[in-house]
């Protein structure tokens, strides 16, 4: 996640100024850079169109072309894989990782962990080894 951060700030610095999808794709890589740096926070669609000052729609549709999936579903994956990752590196409760990662509840966390790795959060790390 770091990574992809360090790459949408660098990548929202390089010149666009005569090109307007450039423009464009650089405003879109800092509503995903606010993604990664903001995940456990509730994010909005609007959240993200205000900070790529560009239509619903359009955004959307940019995303998709970019990142391959909607903005709720890589919001949802961002979140997942941190809970994953503490998981196995911290002996946090699962409420605290629901919490530190933006899912409404321990039930939420679990269903969305189970529905993405086949299994439960308790499971998962147990068979990592924390």
């Amino acid at each position: 996640m770091v990574t992809i951060s360090l790459l949408c700030k660098a990548y929202s610095t390089s010149s666009a100024r005569e090109n307007p999808t450039l423009s464009e794709d650089r405003a879109l890589m800092e509503s995903i850079s606010f993604i990664h740096e903001r995940y456990y926070e509730k994010i909005t669609i609007e959240d993200l169109t205000r900070i790529a000052h560009i239509s619903r729609s359009s955004y959307i549709k940019k995303f998709k072309e970019i990142c391959k999936m909607p903005p709720s579903a890589y919001i949802s994956k961002i979140r997942i894989e941190s809970a994953a990752s503490m998981l196995i590196n911290t002996n946090l409760s699962i409420a605290e990782i629901a919490e530190k990662t933006g899912f409404y509840d321990t039930s939420h966390l679990t269903k969305t962990f189970e529905r993405t790795y086949g299994i439960s959060p308790i499971s998962y790390r147990n068979r990592k080894g924390v």
